[in-house]
């Protein structure tokens, strides 16, 4: 995983921070928010803020999900989907100290 630069991480710290995120009610036993590109105000941005976590992410497994690419922003664990080649839709995030993520989380 090549180490994201300061300027990239201010600019994706900046972004996220901005952007709406909503909690996730059809999913309530994996609590996570979630925020989508048409909501932002730049579409360009929401692919670079997913192409950002999805290359300087850390590969782990969370319960039976196939590894995925996780990045921690702040107290977030963020996390992009659909998975490439298709264009990203979602950009997630939860909070891994959340109890019920305790001993789930695992990297690979």
């Amino acid at each position: 995983m090549p180490d994201i630069s300061h300027e990239d991480l201010c600019w994706l710290g900046m972004k996220l921070a901005s952007a709406k995120f909503v909690f996730a009610k059809t999913m309530p036993k994996i609590p996570h928010f979630y925020t989508v590109g048409k909501d932002w105000d730049s579409f360009d941005d929401f692919i670079k803020a997913c192409d950002l976590v999805k290359a300087h992410g850390v590969s782990e497994v969370l319960w039976r999900f196939p590894p995925r690419n996780y990045l921690y922003v702040g107290p977030w664990r963020y996390w992009p989907l659909p998975e490439p080649p298709q264009t990203y839709t979602v950009l997630n995030r939860c909070d891994p100290n959340n109890p019920i993520y305790k001993g789930h989380i695992r990297r690979v």
